[in-house]
């Protein structure tokens, strides 16, 4: 009997080690996803719209949740695609379709 409880024991550790493998590399792959995308500073992330947008008005479309930034190191940083989205939510401005695709 005790050794049939020693066998399932190693089982059960075998089993835990696959799922922490398998956890791991599903959360690394979820961050590099997250983050590998182009991130702009509020600048750069201004002159992709068309007219580009003056900081007042970039300012209140943070402020009204149309804008998410993420702070890093105490600065903000826009990702391109939510750049890309908003600019396609707000009617007055458009994404410049020239300037998306520009590095």
């Amino acid at each position: 009997m005790a050794q049939q409880l020693q066998i399932e024991a190693t089982i059960s550790e075998s089993m835990l080690d696959q799922i922490r493998i398998m956890l791991r590399q599903e959360f690394e792959s979820a961050f590099k996803k997250e983050y590998s995308e182009k991130l702009l500073s509020a600048t750069a992330a201004r002159k992709r719209f068309e007219p580009e947008i003056s900081r007042g008005t970039f300012y209140n479309y943070g402020k009204a949740g149309l804008l998410k930034p993420i702070n890093l190191d105490g600065k903000d940083w826009y990702r391109l695609s939510d750049i890309i989205a908003a600019g396609e939510r707000i009617k007055r401005y458009s994404p410049a379709k020239s300037k998306m695709h520009a590095a």
